[in-house]
Protein backbone atom coordinates (compact mmCIF):
# COMPACT_ATOMS: atom_id res chain seq x y z
CA UNK A 1 0.00 0.00 0.00
CA UNK A 2 1.30 2.94 -1.05
CA UNK A 3 -0.84 5.69 0.24
CA UNK A 4 -4.31 5.14 2.35
CA UNK A 5 -6.56 6.30 0.01
CA UNK A 6 -9.63 5.55 2.44
CA UNK A 7 -8.22 8.27 4.98
CA UNK A 8 -7.42 10.68 2.36
CA UNK A 9 -10.95 10.49 1.44
CA UNK A 10 -9.80 9.16 -2.33
CA UNK A 11 -12.76 6.04 -2.31
CA UNK A 12 -16.44 7.24 -1.70
CA UNK A 13 -17.18 5.03 1.37
CA UNK A 14 -21.07 5.21 1.30
CA UNK A 15 -22.82 4.07 -1.98
CA UNK A 16 -26.25 3.93 -3.39
CA UNK A 17 -28.36 0.61 -3.85
CA UNK A 18 -31.67 0.38 -5.49
CA UNK A 19 -34.57 -1.48 -6.25
CA UNK A 20 -37.11 -0.88 -9.17
CA UNK A 21 -39.95 -2.62 -9.63
CA UNK A 22 -40.89 -2.40 -13.50
CA UNK A 23 -44.35 -4.78 -13.32
CA UNK A 24 -43.03 -8.35 -12.78
CA UNK A 25 -39.05 -7.23 -13.06
CA UNK A 26 -37.16 -6.24 -9.94
CA UNK A 27 -33.97 -3.77 -11.47
CA UNK A 28 -31.31 -4.43 -8.63
CA UNK A 29 -29.26 -1.06 -9.04
CA UNK A 30 -25.20 -1.05 -7.90
CA UNK A 31 -22.90 0.64 -8.37
CA UNK A 32 -20.57 -2.27 -9.17
CA UNK A 33 -19.53 -4.36 -11.62
CA UNK A 34 -21.07 -8.04 -10.46
CA UNK A 35 -19.11 -11.10 -11.11
CA UNK A 36 -21.84 -13.65 -12.58
CA UNK A 37 -21.76 -16.14 -9.50
CA UNK A 38 -21.86 -12.79 -7.16
CA UNK A 39 -24.86 -11.86 -9.60
CA UNK A 40 -26.58 -15.62 -8.98
CA UNK A 41 -26.40 -15.25 -5.36
CA UNK A 42 -27.47 -11.78 -4.84
CA UNK A 43 -30.80 -12.73 -7.24
CA UNK A 44 -31.17 -15.59 -5.50
CA UNK A 45 -31.38 -13.47 -2.17
CA UNK A 46 -33.27 -10.19 -3.74
CA UNK A 47 -35.90 -13.02 -4.63
CA UNK A 48 -36.20 -14.83 -1.52
CA UNK A 49 -37.09 -11.55 0.41
CA UNK A 50 -39.38 -10.09 -2.16
CA UNK A 51 -41.33 -13.27 -2.39
CA UNK A 52 -40.49 -13.69 -6.20
CA UNK A 53 -38.92 -15.76 -8.78
CA UNK A 54 -35.24 -15.49 -9.43
CA UNK A 55 -36.17 -15.46 -13.22
CA UNK A 56 -38.21 -12.25 -12.59
CA UNK A 57 -34.31 -10.15 -10.58
CA UNK A 58 -32.09 -8.28 -12.77
CA UNK A 59 -29.04 -7.20 -11.62
CA UNK A 60 -27.51 -3.47 -12.90
CA UNK A 61 -24.12 -2.61 -12.66
CA UNK A 62 -22.35 0.98 -13.12
CA UNK A 63 -25.47 2.16 -11.86
CA UNK A 64 -25.77 5.76 -9.68
CA UNK A 65 -21.61 5.73 -8.99
CA UNK A 66 -18.54 3.25 -9.79
CA UNK A 67 -17.28 0.99 -6.29
CA UNK A 68 -15.36 -1.11 -9.03
CA UNK A 69 -15.99 -5.04 -9.10
CA UNK A 70 -18.27 -7.15 -6.51
CA UNK A 71 -17.19 -10.56 -5.96
CA UNK A 72 -18.02 -13.56 -3.85
CA UNK A 73 -15.93 -14.50 -0.72
CA UNK A 74 -14.09 -17.26 -2.43
CA UNK A 75 -13.36 -15.49 -5.64
CA UNK A 76 -11.77 -12.41 -3.09
CA UNK A 77 -9.74 -15.10 -1.61
CA UNK A 78 -8.66 -16.18 -4.57
CA UNK A 79 -7.12 -12.51 -5.64
CA UNK A 80 -7.35 -12.57 -9.14
CA UNK A 81 -8.49 -9.74 -11.38
CA UNK A 82 -11.89 -8.69 -10.00
CA UNK A 83 -11.46 -9.54 -6.35
CA UNK A 84 -8.02 -7.08 -7.07
CA UNK A 85 -10.06 -4.52 -7.98
CA UNK A 86 -12.77 -5.63 -5.04
CA UNK A 87 -12.24 -2.67 -2.75
CA UNK A 88 -13.79 -3.34 0.40
CA UNK A 89 -12.97 -6.96 0.90
CA UNK A 90 -14.20 -10.32 1.44
CA UNK A 91 -17.53 -9.32 3.04
CA UNK A 92 -18.31 -6.94 1.10
CA UNK A 93 -21.20 -9.12 -1.31
CA UNK A 94 -22.83 -9.55 1.87
CA UNK A 95 -23.33 -6.10 2.76
CA UNK A 96 -24.86 -5.33 -1.10
CA UNK A 97 -27.22 -8.39 0.33
CA UNK A 98 -28.83 -7.07 2.91
CA UNK A 99 -29.14 -3.68 1.37
CA UNK A 100 -31.08 -5.40 -1.57
CA UNK A 101 -32.82 -7.39 0.61
CA UNK A 102 -34.12 -4.76 2.43
CA UNK A 103 -35.57 -2.60 -0.26
CA UNK A 104 -37.35 -5.22 -1.87
CA UNK A 105 -38.83 -6.55 1.28
CA UNK A 106 -40.40 -2.95 1.55
CA UNK A 107 -40.97 -3.07 -1.82
CA UNK A 108 -42.97 -6.22 -1.23
CA UNK A 109 -44.70 -4.62 1.53
CA UNK A 110 -45.01 -1.91 0.30
CA UNK A 111 -43.68 0.50 2.84
CA UNK A 112 -41.34 3.28 2.31
CA UNK A 113 -37.48 1.91 3.12
CA UNK A 114 -34.99 4.26 5.22
CA UNK A 115 -32.96 6.83 2.74
CA UNK A 116 -29.63 5.62 4.68
CA UNK A 117 -26.87 8.41 5.29
CA UNK A 118 -25.31 10.83 2.43
CA UNK A 119 -21.99 10.87 1.56
CA UNK A 120 -20.50 13.43 3.33
CA UNK A 121 -19.36 16.81 1.73
CA UNK A 122 -16.18 17.01 0.13
CA UNK A 123 -14.08 18.98 2.78
CA UNK A 124 -12.61 22.30 1.88
CA UNK A 125 -8.97 21.98 1.29
CA UNK A 126 -8.65 17.98 0.96
CA UNK A 127 -6.27 17.22 -1.63
CA UNK A 128 -7.98 15.60 -4.42
CA UNK A 129 -7.25 12.15 -5.96
CA UNK A 130 -4.36 12.91 -9.02
CA UNK A 131 -6.40 10.04 -11.20
CA UNK A 132 -8.68 12.47 -13.67
CA UNK A 133 -7.69 15.19 -11.87
CA UNK A 134 -8.64 18.74 -13.50
CA UNK A 135 -5.95 20.86 -11.07
CA UNK A 136 -3.49 20.77 -14.55
CA UNK A 137 -6.24 21.54 -16.91
CA UNK A 138 -5.74 25.25 -17.66
CA UNK A 139 -8.86 27.63 -18.46
CA UNK A 140 -9.38 27.75 -22.35
CA UNK A 141 -11.88 29.43 -24.79
CA UNK A 142 -13.88 27.13 -27.30
CA UNK A 143 -12.29 27.03 -30.57
CA UNK A 144 -14.19 25.83 -33.61
CA UNK A 145 -11.86 24.01 -35.20
CA UNK A 146 -14.00 22.12 -38.36
CA UNK A 147 -18.01 22.56 -39.42
CA UNK A 148 -19.17 19.86 -41.72
CA UNK A 149 -22.37 19.48 -43.12
CA UNK A 150 -22.47 16.33 -46.40
CA UNK A 151 -25.67 17.34 -47.21
CA UNK A 152 -29.15 18.60 -46.39
CA UNK A 153 -30.37 15.78 -44.68
CA UNK A 154 -27.06 14.51 -43.16
CA UNK A 155 -25.21 15.25 -39.90
CA UNK A 156 -24.42 17.99 -38.75
CA UNK A 157 -20.12 17.59 -37.68
CA UNK A 158 -18.45 20.51 -35.39
CA UNK A 159 -15.05 19.48 -34.09
CA UNK A 160 -13.91 22.37 -31.32
CA UNK A 161 -10.62 22.79 -29.06
CA UNK A 162 -11.82 22.75 -25.18
CA UNK A 163 -10.46 22.48 -21.57
CA UNK A 164 -10.64 19.33 -19.83
CA UNK A 165 -14.01 18.46 -20.11
CA UNK A 166 -14.60 17.77 -16.14
CA UNK A 167 -12.98 21.24 -14.98
CA UNK A 168 -16.39 22.53 -14.71
CA UNK A 169 -19.68 20.68 -15.39
CA UNK A 170 -21.88 22.77 -17.58
CA UNK A 171 -25.42 21.77 -17.57
CA UNK A 172 -25.00 20.77 -21.23
CA UNK A 173 -22.00 20.63 -23.40
CA UNK A 174 -23.55 21.77 -26.78
CA UNK A 175 -26.80 22.81 -27.82
CA UNK A 176 -28.43 22.64 -32.06
CA UNK A 177 -30.83 25.61 -32.48
CA UNK A 178 -32.92 26.11 -35.68
CA UNK A 179 -33.14 28.65 -37.75
CA UNK A 180 -35.89 30.17 -34.89
CA UNK A 181 -33.94 29.71 -32.46
CA UNK A 182 -35.68 26.32 -31.58
CA UNK A 183 -34.28 23.26 -29.87
CA UNK A 184 -33.03 20.40 -32.44
CA UNK A 185 -30.45 18.46 -30.50
CA UNK A 186 -28.48 18.52 -27.37
CA UNK A 187 -26.58 16.13 -24.64
CA UNK A 188 -29.95 14.01 -24.15
CA UNK A 189 -31.34 13.97 -27.73
CA UNK A 190 -30.68 10.29 -28.94
CA UNK A 191 -29.70 11.47 -32.40
CA UNK A 192 -25.97 12.78 -31.48
CA UNK A 193 -23.19 11.54 -30.64
CA UNK A 194 -20.14 13.04 -28.08
CA UNK A 195 -16.55 11.90 -28.10
CA UNK A 196 -13.68 13.34 -26.59
CA UNK A 197 -10.08 12.89 -27.62
CA UNK A 198 -7.18 14.08 -26.49
CA UNK A 199 -5.05 16.18 -28.37
CA UNK A 200 -2.16 18.07 -27.61
CA UNK A 201 -2.17 18.28 -24.14
CA UNK A 202 -6.32 19.51 -24.34
CA UNK A 203 -9.07 17.31 -25.09
CA UNK A 204 -11.13 17.83 -28.19
CA UNK A 205 -14.83 17.51 -28.49
CA UNK A 206 -16.41 16.24 -31.71
CA UNK A 207 -20.48 16.18 -31.27
CA UNK A 208 -22.33 14.88 -34.70
CA UNK A 209 -26.03 15.65 -34.59
CA UNK A 210 -28.53 13.98 -36.64
CA UNK A 211 -31.52 15.57 -36.72
CA UNK A 212 -33.67 13.33 -39.09
CA UNK A 213 -36.49 14.89 -39.72
CA UNK A 214 -35.75 18.18 -38.12
CA UNK A 215 -34.46 21.11 -39.92
CA UNK A 216 -30.51 21.36 -40.25
CA UNK A 217 -29.39 23.86 -37.05
CA UNK A 218 -28.20 26.93 -38.21
CA UNK A 219 -26.37 27.51 -34.32
CA UNK A 220 -24.40 25.29 -32.35
CA UNK A 221 -23.68 26.87 -28.33
CA UNK A 222 -21.25 25.35 -26.66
Amino acid sequence: MLLPVGALGWVQERLPVQVIRLGRLHLVCLPVEVTVTAGARLREAVAEAAGIAAADVLIQGYANGYAHYLTTPEEYDAQRYEAGSTIFGRNQLAAFTEAAQALAADLAAGRPSAPGTPPPRRRAGRFGSPSGSTVLSRPRDVRVTAVRTPDASGPLTVEFACPHPNRAIPGSYVRAEGPDGDLVADDDSPWTELTWVRRGGFPRHRRGARPAARPVPRRLRT
